[in-house]
């Protein structure tokens, strides 16, 4: 079958001006030249009469890269450059704006700081005891506003003080040592108001159908601030939080979202995130009851072979079922029959009405080792200090069958409809006949709903030859989700054959002929090849 996958075209959305002009730098703030503030202390500069530009000099623009701070090259990684200086009269301080250039990814992000830490001297010190921000940037620099290089707009605690300390500590990004480059530090005594501005852009997913999925942005700006999400640039009705959550995505989901974020002062677009379907393979989800973004907690486990190890089994941050090091490795060593397990709680009772389990082993050239035996999943009935619940019970065969190689889907299964908030995962030590390797797991996910992806054959049904009268069972192996079946006999629906196998207690000539079965979702169908019945005679008077 050919793959099938669902997306939409990148579409490019206009930046409305307020963003770019969201974060102006001020001259009008408590630190500017024309205010009369004098500088008193520096670490030096790369020339002569850098620092001025740092706290809007006459005539100073932010487009005049000969204007901006260059602080000396050459320190090594971790001095600190700093400026020091004093208004003509105390001022109180309630925001600061920070505005600062580097080099970018090309060049290594030289020319950024590691820190920066905004002091004071409280009123009668001799000492800058007041720290009022300290800030750490990801290299390369997040801007708030590119076009006026804004990396840093804060409200403080407020600060009423007469002599101030910037310092930027020296970032060395593995090629050299270029001092840090600022492009203007701006100061307030009321929290300016400004439009909204997008700190985390909403992330593009792949997901399969029946699976929940999430967009989220945060941003800054003068309260308040309301939200509307856009599908393919129309309002989705009711999307109107910080947060889009769909349940149970439905192929026609598929496309570009974006966020309307706006207040009093202006709107600001986020960047496209594209909904993706995957159609084919059962893939892992970053959305589903038990991953840490939402809060799980592991709660008592029997070991791992190294730490941290437990968290990629649910789905930690940036997890990637691609990604070895973040699998669940049980302990080695132990004996055939152990029970590996972790247990876990989620913040809120949550619906369980289907699993997903993505595991690897070393398949049969190494003996299977790191394989289970039996997987069980339980939780507790209400009131019950006990797992005295089974979810899922599961035994796989050796070495692993997989569903989906690609992401190691081991099993995917509708489970009885259950809520609960404390579950415990058990996998059973199997010896491959080389060692005692631990298992190792590389996802398990929980949902209210039940995936789907196009219905495939995994095994099909095979040709028999029995004996008049004797019992006959027909099975099939299938993914996909939520499936049904229907078998058929020479091309004809049976009634009533509606589940993975077909059973004949006794078999009677006129039952040879093939027998096939249609397997179905709300995706599609497939049809296994024909496996064909042969009758033999019983004995006389059977």
């Amino acid at each position: 079958m050919k793959k099938a996958f669902l997306s939409f075209g990148l579409v490019i959305l206009p930046i409305l001006s307020s963003v770019a002009q969201s974060v102006p730098q001020s001259s009008e703030d408590l630190w500017n030249y024309d205010q009369g503030i004098t500088i008193t202390g520096t670490s030096g500069f790369l020339w002569a009469g850098t620092p001025y530009g740092m706290f809007g000099l006459n005539g100073h623009s932010n487009l005049s890269e000969a204007e901006w701070t260059y602080f000396s090259d050459g320190m090594p990684d971790g001095f600190t450059h700093f400026v020091e200086w004093s208004t003509k009269t105390p001022v109180t301080l309630e925001a600061i704006r920070l505005f600062a250039a580097g080099d970018g990814e090309i060049y290594l992000n030289e020319r950024e700081f590691d820190q920066f830490v905004l002091k004071a001297k409280s009123l009668g010190s001799s000492e800058y005891d007041t720290t009022i921000l300290t800030y750490t940037p990801p290299h390369p620099y997040t801007f708030l506003d590119f076009s006026n290089y804004a990396i840093l707009d804060s409200a403080v605690t407020p600060v009423t003080a007469q002599e101030f300390r910037a310092e930027f500590v020296q970032f060395t990004a593995g090629r050299g040592f270029d001092g840090p480059r600022i492009v203007e530090l701006d100061g307030f005594g009321t929290v300016p108001p400004f439009a909204p501005i997008i700190k985390t852009q909403p992330a593009s997913a792949v997901v399969n159908v029946g699976t929940p999925v999430i967009f989220s942005v945060s941003a800054d700006g003068t309260e308040p601030i309301s939200y509307q999400w856009q599908r393919n640039g129309v309002d989705v009705p009711g999307a109107t939080a910080s947060s889009l959550r769909i349940d149970n995505v439905r192929p026609e989901a598929a496309g570009e979202y974006i966020v309307k974020v706006s207040n009093t002062i202006g709107t600001s677009f986020s960047e496209a995130a594209q909904l993706s379907i995957e159609l084919n393979s059962i893939l892992a989800s970053s959305f589903d009851a038990w991953n840490f973004t939402s809060g799980s907690v592991i709660t008592a486990s029997s070991g791992y072979l190294w730490a941290g190890t437990p968290y990629g089994m649910f789905g930690e941050n940036g997890h990637s079922n691609l990604s070895e090091a973040e699998w669940t490795y049980f302990n080695d060593g132990m004996p055939d029959g152990f029970t590996h397990f972790v247990e876990w709680s989620t913040p809120t009772p949550v619906a369980i009405r289907s699993i997903r389990l993505f595991a690897a082993g070393d398949g049969p050239i190494y003996n299977n080792e790191r394989e289970f035996t039996q997987f069980v999943l339980r939780t507790k009935s209400a009131g019950s200090s006990e797992f005295d619940v089974v979810l899922a019970d599961f035994t796989p065969q050796h070495p692993f069958l997989l569903l989906a190689p690609a992401t190691y889907a081991l099993l995917d299964t509708q489970v009885a409809l259950t809520t609960a908030q404390e579950f415990r995962a058990e996998f059973v030590q199997f010896n491959g006949f080389r060692g005692f390797d631990g298992p190792r797991i590389v996802e398990l996910d929980g949902f209210s709903t039940i995936p789907e992806v196009l219905p495939a054959i995994i095994s099909s049904p095979a040709s028999q030859t029995v004996v008049h009268h004797s019992s006959l069972t027909l099975s099939v192996q299938a993914k996909g989700g939520n499936l049904h079946y229907q078998w058929k006999f020479n091309g004809a629906n049976i009634p009533g054959a509606t589940a993975d196998s077909f059973t004949i207690t006794k078999v009677k000539p006129r039952d040879q002929g093939n027998y096939s079965v249609l397997v179905s979702n709300s995706l599609g169908s497939s049809e296994t090849a024909p496996a064909f019945l042969t009758v033999l005679p019983g004995q006389p008077g059977e």
